[in-house]
């Protein structure tokens, strides 16, 4: 396998790049066989499958099988499990190592629903950005740091692989931002 780096990018490389993939993908259609050869990109059709076949690393299975989900159980997270996913987010790559987001458990009903109608009031609406969830943990990033955003990110990451891996479901729900 041959791998190309381009070292600027232009608009141009864009333009030439997006051509050969199209034209590419459109003999491989009009071909009607099972790979790419001719251009020398090799794809089987049954990829799919010899990917299912494969034994994959649980870590990988789980990173590649998540999905958010809007729908709850209205029965809570037990406690154990619910540590063992908070303990995945203090865990997150940070900034300098400095570990400055915060998590924030809500378990109280009244609470979601309060935090629920103020994030909707921000929306203009009265949804529940929170699905009726039992329990919503809050990631705050500290906006004194440089990189609030993207540790406060990787924290919501290893919480929603840690619950997938635990076999509890989850949501990013960014648009509580505006909320805080």
């Amino acid at each position: 396998m041959k791998i190309k780096y381009i070292q600027s990018a232009s608009p141009q490389i864009f333009d030439d790049l997006s051509s050969v993939l199209v034209k590419k993908v459109g003999d491989f259609l009009k071909q009607g066989s099972g790979s790419l050869v001719k251009s020398g990109l090799k794809i089987p059709r049954s990829y799919k499958k010899e990917k299912e076949e494969k034994e994959m690393n649980e870590t990988l299975k789980t990173l590649m099988e998540r999905r958010s989900v809007r729908s709850y159980k209205e029965e809570q997270v037990p406690e154990n499990i619910l540590q063992q996913i908070l303990e995945a987010g203090e865990y997150a790559p940070s900034g300098m190592g400095m570990q400055s987001a915060v998590m924030v458990v809500v378990r109280d009903k009244d609470t979601i629903n309060q935090i629920s109608r103020m994030n909707a009031a921000v929306m203009g609406n009265d949804g529940d950005p929170f699905y009726g969830a039992p329990t919503v943990v809050i990631v705050f990033g500290d906006s004194t740091r440089g990189t609030y955003v993207e540790d406060g990110s990787l924290v919501m990451g290893n919480l929603m692989n840690a619950a997938a891996s635990l076999g509890v479901d989850s949501c990013w729900i960014h648009r509580a931002k505006e909320v805080f």
